[in-house]
C-alpha cells in the first residue's frame, strides 16, 4: 500500500513536468512567427485494462496541452490520440506516451504481482504491440486484426492526418 502512495506521489511529480514542458511547447507554436506543425492522429498501443486504468490515462493525455485523446475501441488494446505536432518520428509521442504517462499510472493503480513485463511494456512503448495467436492476421501473423476482423491501416508511420474529414467515421465506431 505504501509502495502504490509514493508511487501516486512520483506520477503527480512527472505528469505536473510534462504538463509544464507541454505548455511551453504549446506557448513557442502559438508565438512563432511560422507554423510548422504537423497535427494527426495517432494510434497508441495499452496495457491499461480496468475502468480506472484507461480513465486515467485518457485524462493524463488530455490534460497534457497539444493532445485529446479521441477514441478508444471497445477491446481496449490502443488509444487515439490527436497532436497538435506528431513531429517527424511519431514513435517518440507513442513512446513518451506510453513509458512517461501509461507506465507511472499502472504503478499507482496495479499490485506489484500485477505490473506489465518488461517485454510487454517495451512492445506497448515501441508500438509494436504482440497481439495474442487468436487475433493475428493470417496474411501478415505480426500484425493484429482489428475490431472488425481487417486489419486497421495508416500511413507509413501510423499517423493519419487531421486535415481529412474522412479520418474518423462516428458511425462505424473505429478509425479508418
Amino acid at each position: 500500500m505504501i509502495r502504490r502512495v509514493f508511487a501516486f506521489i512520483r506520477y503527480v511529480f512527472i505528469f505536473l513536468r510534462e504538463m509544464s514542458i507541454a505548455n511551453i511547447t504549446v506557448v513557442k507554436m502559438v508565438l512563432s512567427p511560422t507554423l510548422k506543425i504537423r497535427p494527426g492522429f495517432i494510434s497508441i498501443p495499452m496495457t491499461a485494462r480496468g475502468d480506472f486504468e484507461v480513465t486515467s490515462y485518457a485524462n493524463s493525455i488530455t490534460l497534457t496541452p497539444g493532445t485529446v485523446s479521441v477514441h478508444i475501441p471497445d477491446d481496449r488494446h490502443a488509444i487515439v490520440v490527436h497532436a497538435i505536432d506528431v513531429g517527424d518520428d511519431p514513435e517518440t509521442l507513442r513512446q513518451s506516451c506510453a513509458t512517461v504517462l501509461e507506465a507511472n499510472i499502472l504503478k499507482w493503480t496495479r499490485s506489484e504481482a500485477d505490473q506489465p513485463g518488461e517485454r510487454r511494456v517495451a512492445a506497448v512503448a515501441t508500438g509494436k504491440e504482440i497481439a495474442p495467436s487468436s487475433e493475428r492476421n493470417p496474411a501478415n501473423p505480426d500484425k493484429a486484426e482489428g475490431p472488425s476482423g481487417g486489419s486497421s491501416s495508416s500511413n507509413s508511420d501510423g499517423v493519419s492526418d487531421s486535415d481529412s474529414a474522412s479520418d474518423t467515421d462516428p458511425s462505424a465506431g473505429d478509425l479508418k
